[in-house]
């Protein structure tokens, strides 16, 4: 096509073009689809327009049921802008993303970690399996406690002296990471009539017990509670 007839044909499609934007009909939609297309402005604003901050760079946008919007065409919102913002929005999910993922593996680690300190203490002070037990406790195993003697060897040895009457009970149970909080009572451990009401502070890694404190009181009787409220559980045991 000669360049003449060429220069000749986009003018007459621009003219084209011009006469029908002046047209309301065919010139709102096309400008709608220009909005649409040029500019992310689709949300309504109770105001004529609102103001958006994105990267330093402040956009006037307009309202889609404003009344200023034929006069408003030149949005300020370019392509550019539009990528930009897309790509913007891109990154914060999969931040959102990776951040939910993070918590549903801390979650399901915590829950892990809870029933896992649960079924070994039911095994070692309730069961007496020392066999399965030696599964759940550290042969490295450090003990704080200053009524155990030191290591996995200490704690054994210690609940192979007690009597058959032993019974651990577990009450509130609290994990956050590695460490799991067990409230929690030993009866009829045979050397003195009270219960222990404890809290036992363990540490747990790789899917073990490797550390232990804990904090021991003397089970009140009701006469002696002067809260008249059973430290552990929902009532007293004498």
């Amino acid at each position: 096509m000669p360049k003449r007839s060429f220069i000749l044909l986009w003018l007459g499609c621009w003219l084209t073009l011009t006469s029908f934007m002046a047209f309301p009909p065919i010139g709102g939609a096309l400008r709608g689809f220009w909005r649409l297309t040029s500019c992310d402005a689709t949300d309504a604003h109770p105001t004529s327009y609102s103001k958006i901050h994105k990267n330093g760079k402040n956009f006037r946008v307009m309202s889609q049921n404003s009344t200023d919007w034929p006069k408003f065409r030149e949005c300020r919102l370019w392509r550019s802008g539009r990528r930009q913002a897309q790509h913007d929005l891109w990154l914060e999910m999969i931040f959102i993303h990776t951040q939910q993922l993070s918590l549903n593996i801390m979650s399901s680690t915590t829950e892990q970690n809870k029933r896992l300190a649960l079924e070994a203490f039911d095994t070692l002070f309730n069961k007496r399996d020392y066999a399965t037990a030696e599964k759940f406790w550290s042969p490295n195993y450090i003990q704080h406690s200053a009524h155990i003697e030191p290591g996995r060897e200490g704690l054994f040895n210690l609940i192979k002296t007690l009597p058959p009457t032993l019974r651990y009970e577990a009450g509130t149970v609290v994990a956050e990471g590695e460490f799991v909080f067990l409230h929690g009572r030993f009866s009829g451990m045979g050397f003195q009539e009270a219960a222990w009401v404890v809290v036992d502070i363990l540490r747990i890694k790789d899917g073990i017990l490797v550390e232990h404190w804990d904090v021991i009181q003397n089970e009140a009787s009701k006469q002696e509670s002067k809260s008249g409220l059973p430290m552990f559980g929902e009532s007293f045991i004498n």
